[in-house]
């Protein structure tokens, strides 16, 4: 694959993520040598691997072992060394990287290393964009000993950089330091906000397949017709010297054929692909806690611990944290997750989401079936993922009709989440005192719709006196809430509003609001809608999305159809000014949460989900399962 050469002014030391395995990590290096026109450094957690590159190249400048996770502070420090005047930064290579067009890759360097960004702020779910982080801003980090304050998340620091980057605290430090303001920019798939930078299409996008193809077929491979397919066509052309390993791969899964028939009760593997506590994630907490043990055994896969990992212990589930970001194509993620399956004999896997690739593909290779759980709008970039489950489970009807448009080869079924009752009971009068209390519960972004519910508040306060708008919830855009501090001031109601961040519990929250509002730009299936209602308070709610799956307006909540501040302030004023209104939409609320979205509901759904999938898994056989295994096992270097 010939690549663009770069500006010889452009230096820069690589980190190249070696969970992309060993000859991947090998394809990768060797076209950046091609792309920068010099040997690049690359730094490992594996000394050994290290070694080995430095071997297969010859003794070049490959070198650096960064500890076992991506930790900033010795990132910082090799960059300190003698190479610093030559270095500008550090590019963290993503799996999918040497398979991205040469000519996008060479684009973006130029633009955000050349144009001086100190960090590329980007779409997380796109594999293709590499992210870029500059000596400055890895020196800034380093100083504030952001590992030592338990601050980044263990082996992916881009949660902490999205949140610091446009903070004041940050930019005041980074300035005093720097003797300029930090720079971010936008790469990905997502759309730059307002920003006319370069953009890194997804690789499976039409105007990006013909690039693919003469690359895919100059290496001496062919392009899929699946996308889900594409890991075996990398592994083909990459793997050819590793042949014997996965013949003796298949050998010893052969020899384990009689165990892809579980026997009594099965074992079910949940995985969650995120750590972090929100909506999506309670729902998985309580399904796994509330699956019948007479019927099946869960246990859960979570990336670190925090209240996901409390939730499900409380709720009897053993919990296994990996330790790495497990979730990559990678062959050691997939060799322990193979492992981890036969250890537990599983009998199915349920994916949180879409992005365990290593659990999906480990999972094919014992012949083990594969329900993905979809509690988010479907983009192209996930879709190939969830084309290979055998069942995707989604939150709504409105995710399954767009899900529906893709090519997936398995069943899609609706099942709506459920609610824990006595996690919820019903409040008695509401404790919060004088003041009309207006609760948003949701993370701090944009597609939470929070600014909508800002400009509605002085339309609300013309009519209703004391009132006060709560926000609850993590920041996930540090941008976007110094843009909601900027509006509280030009709205003058800085009295009125309070941002309370992360709270856990949430009851609290429940028994002193009002009314709850949620003016989401599209919510798949609002899990803070069935909690306020369950506790008895009256929801305001955008009519998109799954919302009017569980809304009936004027019945047990209102819809507000317009975006507009003055449609949604009309529905609050309306909830809080009529006291009979506000009474029949809890007490209907509380009725028809009982009745449709108990936790017991949704679970015994799911379970039913579960028998189906085995039964119809049985019946396939174990030899055709086993039969399947072995062909991909022969596309796949798990040496």
């Amino acid at each position: 694959m010939v690549l663009p050469a770069l500006p010889p002014s452009l230096s820069y030391r690589w980190y190249l993520d070696p969970v992309c395995g060993k000859s991947l990590l090998e394809w990768a290096v060797a076209e950046l040598w091609e792309l920068l026109g010099r040997a690049p450094w690359v730094f490992s957690r594996s000394p050994r691997e290290a070694e080995e590159l430095r071997r297969r190249f010859h003794g070049a400048a490959l070198g650096g072992v960064v500890s076992d996770l991506f930790l900033i502070s010795p990132l910082a420090s090799l960059l300190e060394g003698p190479a610093r005047e030559s270095s500008q930064g550090v590019l963290v290579c993503t799996p999918l990287l040497p398979v991205a067009p040469g000519e996008i890759v060479a684009s973006l360097l130029r633009h955000h290393a050349v144009g001086g960004s100190d960090f590329t702020r980007g779409d997380p779910a796109d594999d293709a964009a590499p992210k870029l982080v500059s000596r400055d801003l890895l020196s800034c980090l380093a100083a504030l000993r952001l590992e030592e304050r338990g601050l980044v998340p263990p082996g992916n620091p881009f949660q902490a950089l999205e949140r610091l980057i446009g903070s004041e605290e940050f930019d005041a430090f980074f300035r005093e330091r720097c003797g300029r303001a930090p720079k971010a920019s936008a790469i990905g798939d997502s759309e730059p906000s307002g920003q006319n930078l370069p953009r890194a299409p997804s690789i499976w996008h039409p105007e990006d397949m013909k690039i693919l193809r003469r690359a895919v077929s100059r290496a001496g491979g062919r392009l899929p017709v699946r996308g889900g397919e594409l890991l075996s066509v990398w592994s083909e052309i990459l793997a050819r010297r590793e042949r014997a390993k996965s013949r003796l791969a298949a050998k010893r899964l052969s020899a384990t054929a009689p165990r892809l028939v579980k026997t009594g009760v099965p074992t079910v593997l949940h995985v969650a692909v995120e750590s972090a506590y929100s909506g999506a994630e309670a729902c998985f907490a309580l399904l796994a806690a509330n699956i019948r043990r007479d019927r099946y055994n869960p246990v859960a896969v979570v990336g670190a611990e925090g209240v996901l990992t409390e939730k499900l212990r409380a709720g009897g589930v053993p919990v296994i944290i990996p330790g790495f970001a497990y979730w990559g194509p990678s062959a050691f993620n997939i060799s322990y997750f193979v492992e981890l399956l036969r250890k537990h004999n599983v009998a199915l896997v349920h994916i949180n989401g879409w992005r365990a690739h290593s659990t999906r593909l480990a999972a094919q290779l014992l012949g083990i079936p594969v329900v993905c759980h979809l509690r988010v709008f479907p983009q192209p970039d996930f879709v190939p993922a969830l084309a290979e489950a055998q069942v995707v489970l989604c939150v709504s009807h409105a995710v399954a009709t767009e899900l529906r448009r893709y090519p997936i080869a398995g069943t899609v079924v609706v099942v709506h989440d459920g609610v824990d009752l006595e996690e919820f009971p019903p409040r008695g009068s509401r404790e919060g005192g004088g003041d009309r209390r207006v609760l948003v519960l949701a993370n701090v972004g944009p597609g939470k719709g929070q600014e909508l519910a800002l400009r509605a508040l002085p339309f609300v306060a013309q009519a209703v006196s004391n009132v006060r708008l709560l926000f609850a919830g993590d920041i996930l855009d540090a941008s976007y809430y110094a843009q909601l501090r900027r509006l509280v001031q030009e709205l003058g109601c800085e009295d009125q509003v309070e941002f309370l961040g992360f709270q856990y519990p949430v009851l609290p929250l429940y028994t002193q609001a009002d009314v709850l509002v949620v003016p989401s730009l599209r919510e798949p299936l609002s899990h803070v809608v069935l909690e306020a209602q369950a506790v008895g308070v009256p929801v305001v709610a955008a009519a998109n999305g799954g919302t009017p799956e569980m809304i009936q307006d004027g019945v047990n909540g209102l819809l507000f159809g317009e975006r507009t501040p003055q449609a949604l302030a009309e529905a609050i004023v309306r909830v809080l000014t009529d006291e009979g209104l506000a009474a029949r939409l809890a007490q209907e609320g509380r009725r028809i949460v009982r009745s449709r979205f108990s936790i017991e509901q949704h679970a015994d759904n799911v379970m039913a989900v579960y028998d189906a999938v085995l039964g119809r898994w049985r019946r396939r056989g174990a030899a055709a399962a086993h039969k399947y295994s072995i062909a991909l096992t022969d596309n796949l270097n798990l040496g």
